[in-house]
Order: C-alpha cells, then sequence, then structure tokens
C-alpha cells in the first residue's frame, strides 16, 4: 500500500483516502504477528518457523528502523539459514514437490547486501558482491514481483560504475 501511495501520481491519479489507514493497519499486524519470538526473526508466515528472505522487507521498506534489534536478528537469521557462500536462497523450504533443490536467486543476495549496509556492516556487503563471489550468472527471477525494486546499496559499494550482474 505504501508503494501505490507513492507511485500513484507518477500514473496520474491519486491515492484513494482508505489507502493510508490500511497501509497503517497492515504495518500493525505485521510488526505485531510477524515476530516469531523462538526464532528470533520475522519468519515466512505468522506462527511459523520457517525463514523467508523476503522477510528482510521488514527493515528495506522502513517498516523497522535500521537498528532495530528485531532487524538486526532477522537478517542474522537469514544470512545463517538462507546464505551458503555466495548464494541467498528465498525460502528455507526444501520439499516443494519437485525433483532437485531450488536454486538461489540474486535478487535476494541483493537485499542481503542492502541490509548489510543498513546495519552497519559494509564489509561483509563488499565481500558478497566481489567479482569472484559468484554474482556475475543471474539467476533469473521466479516472478515480475521479485524485481519490484532493486536495492540502492548494491550499486553504492560496486567497484567501478558497471553493472553487478553482466
Amino acid at each position: 500500500m505504501d508503494r501505490a501511495i507513492k507511485v500513484s501520481p507518477w500514473a496520474g491519479r491519486r491515492p484513494r483516502p482508505t489507502w493510508a489507514d490500511l497501509r497503517d493497519r497492515i504495518a500493525e499486524k505485521v510488526l505485531e504477528h510477524g515476530w516469531h519470538e523462538k526464532v528470533g526473526a520475522y519468519t515466512v508466515a505468522y506462527g511459523d518457523i520457517d525463514m523467508d528472505a523476503a522477510s528482510l522487507w521488514i527493515g528495506l521498506s522502513g517498516l523497522l528502523a535500521d537498528d532495530d534489534p528485531r532487524f538486526l536478528s532477522t537478517v542474522l537469521k537469514i544470512e545463517a539459514d538462507l546464505r551458503s557462500g555466495p548464494t541467498v536462497y528465498r525460502l528455507q523450504i526444501w520439499d516443494d514437490g519437485l525433483p532437485g533443490r531450488e536454486g538461489g536467486f540474486h535478487i535476494c543476495a541483493a537485499w542481503l547486501i542492502e541490509a548489510y549496509l543498513r546495519t552497519g556492516r559494509r564489509a561483509d556487503a563488499v565481500g558478497a558482491v566481489r567479482p569472484d563471489a559468484g554474482l556475475r550468472r543471474p539467476n533469473r527471477p521466479a516472478s515480475p514481483s521479485s524485481t519490484t525494486r532493486r536495492p540502492s546499496g548494491a550499486w553504492a559499494i560496486t567497484p567501478r560504475p558497471t553493472r553487478i550482474w553482466a
């Protein structure tokens, strides 16, 4: 809803009067029910213990401050559960009924890189975008919704003015 409110003027429309209230109610519910105390992070769904890299958006969207202990803990948990070297997986759920194992997604790595930058972990962010870190060949997003926003932080630390993914 926040994005709809912000982009509607670009589309020549005015945000509907109910959108801001709906955005605030959604934010309240996510903050209240999304945190899993035993896991110590925001997870894939309310009450679920599985991790989802999209949970990084709790901080990347501005819903939580960069220094909020819940955001910091969620970043650490995603790093521990969903990162393997330069690869960042979207979900922790491996059995989706299809043969083989899902690959990592560069958009998830980009989200984690931006989270590193926002939480003061610049060295980790730089290490994740090194040319030898394996980020040169992209794994195409699973859906257009995976490409709705490119993180600003990944571009800010690229050693030369070129795209991260060639």
